[in-house]
């Protein structure tokens, strides 16, 4: 008897390190995942800054021709109006910069929300988990 009780003991040591084990598999994934669009933002921040640097130099068009490939493949569509649009450089630039913000903002809400949603899965895997082992304990004691 004493050899059961000790056997729905350690099934209940199992469960209580798995349910802590997929707490914090939930938090690893968030910790990747959450930080994708600052590190984005701050990558675009500084070519912006670059580029607005590169508008003073002594001879901005060849400056600018240097950081263009960059640019270019870095911001993608927003790329031609920053280094070839109307107006000047300083405003084409700010622009830029709040065209960015806001996409980064929408792309910090769509990781938050994906992110809810991968807490709601592994939440419901380990409640299955949960079950699982609370129906071998009860099927041994």
């Amino acid at each position: 008897m004493a050899d059961r009780s000790r056997q729905g003991g350690l099934a209940w040591t199992a469960f209580l390190a798995m349910a802590f084990a997929v707490v914090a598999m939930t938090g690893v994934v968030a910790t990747y995942a959450a930080q994708i669009p600052l590190q984005r933002a701050l990558l675009h921040e500084a070519l912006l800054d670059r580029v607005l640097l590169a508008g003073q130099a002594s001879d901005p068009a060849q400056a600018l021709g240097t950081l263009r490939p960059e640019v270019a493949e870095v911001l993608g569509d927003q790329a031609t109006p920053v280094l070839d649009g109307s107006g000047s450089l300083a405003s084409r630039v700010a622009d830029a910069r709040s065209h960015l913000q806001d996409s980064f903002r929408a792309e910090a809400a769509d990781v938050g929300f994906r992110l809810r949603i991968v807490i709601c899965v592994f939440a419901a895997v380990g409640m299955l988990f949960g079950a699982m082992v609370l129906s071998v304990v009860r099927r041994s004691v």
